[in-house]
């Protein structure tokens, strides 16, 4: 009698699906691209234990779910210990939970054996296996054609008021460096002593003494990275740059678009400046086609595969080694950031003028400096913020507090030497594009201490009378405005200075919150 035969494809859709699960939950924070490598990985894993298990098995039905099983308990294990350690606020033992596994796995491989009908379970298995994937990949299809966008940004309108444009007389026809220093996440003083315990007073009264202005109760306009950058590099709201973006669209893109090709940008090019800028951990931020494009390639995996690994059987060995690879990427991360801070002090020995962008990933998460320098692993080695953030509220606030403190200790060196090594004194902005995210809710403003995310660091070092217009309650969408009506004659007026609130799932739905700001955190 004639065996019946079936395709066997459930192994290699099990392998898959963790990928494209967790990337389809965290699309606004992770690029797809850095889905690629660790779907080619899990599928080479897959055809090997199938391959494998088949031959052992002497059946390949039979080794398809051995492999099946096997896949399934590996890619979930990290799941389960994290929402066990969640559920119960205490430490499941690796021990434990991983010899319970090792009973799921041989418990299973004994039971495979009694299927009377390998055909229409093979079959039901590639039916499970398939289902899975139709909700994750319908999101990440959604995301990708993103409906509801209309027009473009790819071609900015120019500024408003700043035709004809002259040079003004008070700086000599030189033109100065200019420097926009984002340091991510970085709050204002007396946030950082309310919610951290934590005094920066010496890094302020450094950057005073160097003749620094600061905006002691200044604001960001947006609450996330790329919102912010891209109104203060167009200097102007999103609403009023975005080519109609609708509040249901969920790609960065518009607003990563803003930021590589800003107005700002455009101006300043048509003055005669060069752009400077660097590669980081955050795609959606960098510059690839300015002037100079300052590289940093060393990081091992990426922000995809670090999760990918903590939600795996991996976690055993991730918390005794720091997540097994994250070491090599929390040291590529030190490292990216170490490689902006040492060369914006030579910037200055370039010919210029430059226009340096500088977007700095911290002291935002991932926590991966101490006060010192060292590198200390605080919740896992991810760049996930407020209600995203892995680790414990502890984890954040010990981790934030020390990597404030080394950041400081950086950007005091750079000043330094940025000042020391410019023959025309530089422009100088060193500002929070949102503040910490300790009390953050990336779903819920009602649930967001607004006081906490939006308060900023925000100095500006502005030469020959450049900063006798700025103010203390100043928000990144007017610092450009001021800097080029003082410097470059443009007669743009101030906007109002408002606040932004939008959650992650509807980036483009902006709430005014700028009525808040004053509200205590809970």
């Amino acid at each position: 009698m004639k065996t019946k035969t079936n395709l066997v494809f459930h192994p290699f859709l099990f392998a898959i699906y963790p990928t494209l699960y967790i990337l389809a939950a965290n699309l606004k924070q992770v690029s797809v691209v850095q889905s690629i490598r660790p779907l080619l990985i899990s599928l080479a894993l897959a055809t090997v234990l199938f391959f494998l298990l088949r031959v052992v098995s002497k059946n390949f039905q039979q080794g398809a779910i051995s492999a099946s099983l096997i896949l399934a308990l590996f890619f979930s294990y990290g799941h389960v210990h994290r929402f066990l350690e969640s559920a119960i606020s205490q430490t499941i033992s690796h021990i434990a939970l991983g010899s319970l596994w090792l009973v799921f796995l041989f418990l299973g491989i004994a039971l495979k054996w009694k299927i009377r009908d390998l055909y229409a379970f093979t079959n039901t298995l590639n039916l499970i296996s398939a289902l899975l994937l139709v909700l994750p990949a319908f999101q990440i299809i959604i995301y990708l054609i993103q409906p509801g966008k209309d027009g473009n940004v790819d071609q900015l309108p120019s500024l408003k008021d700043s035709s004809p444009l002259t040079v003004s007389s008070h700086i000599d026809n030189t033109l100065p460096d200019i420097y926009y220093i984002i340091l991510d996440g970085y709050g204002r003083s007396d946030i950082l002593q309310e919610i951290y315990d934590y005094d920066n007073s010496q890094f302020i009264s450094f950057l005073e003494d160097k003749g620094f202005v600061i905006a002691t109760d200044s604001h960001s306009n947006y609450a996330y990275t790329t919102l912010s950058l891209a109104s203060s590099l167009n200097m102007d709201y999103i609403n009023s740059i975005g080519g109609g973006i609708s509040e249901d669209y969920q790609s960065l893109e518009p607003t990563a678009e803003m930021i590589r090709h800003s107005r700002l940008r455009a101006f300043l090019k048509e003055h005669g400046y060069q752009s400077v800028a660097f590669q980081t951990g955050s795609g959606h931020t960098m510059i690839p086609d300015a002037d100079y494009y300052i590289t940093y390639r060393p990081n091992i995996v990426n922000d995809l595969e670090g999760l990918l690994i903590t939600s795996s059987a991996l976690r055993m060995y991730g918390e005794r080694l720091n997540n097994l690879f994250s070491p090599f990427s929390c040291i590529g991360h030190q490292g990216s950031i170490h490689n902006i801070f040492t060369n914006l002090a030579v910037i200055p020995y370039m010919s210029g003028p430059q226009f340096v962008f500088a977007h700095i990933m911290s002291p935002h998460p991932p926590f991966i400096f101490g006060p010192k320098g060292d590198l200390t692993v605080r919740g896992e080695c991810n760049g996930f913020d407020g209600s995203l953030f892995t680790g414990t509220p502890d984890e954040y606030r010990n981790g934030y507090q020390g990597q404030v403190e080394y950041i400081s200790l950086l950007m005091q060196d750079a000043v330094e030497k940025i000042l020391a090594r410019s023959d025309i004194p530089p422009i100088i902005i060193i500002q929070g594009d949102h503040g910490s995210g300790l009390l953050l809710d990336s779903s819920s403003s009602a649930n967001t201490c607004i006081r906490e995310r939006f308060s900023i660091l925000n100095a500006y070092y502005l030469p020959n009378g450049g900063g006798e217009n700025l103010y203390q309650t100043v928000t990144p969408v007017n610092s450009f405005r001021i800097i080029l009506n003082h410097y470059f004659e443009a007669g743009l007026p101030l906007l109002d200075d408002r606040l932004y609130y939008s959650s992650l799932k509807h980036y483009y739905k902006f709430e005014n919150v700028t009525g808040r700001i004053e509200t205590p955190c809970r």
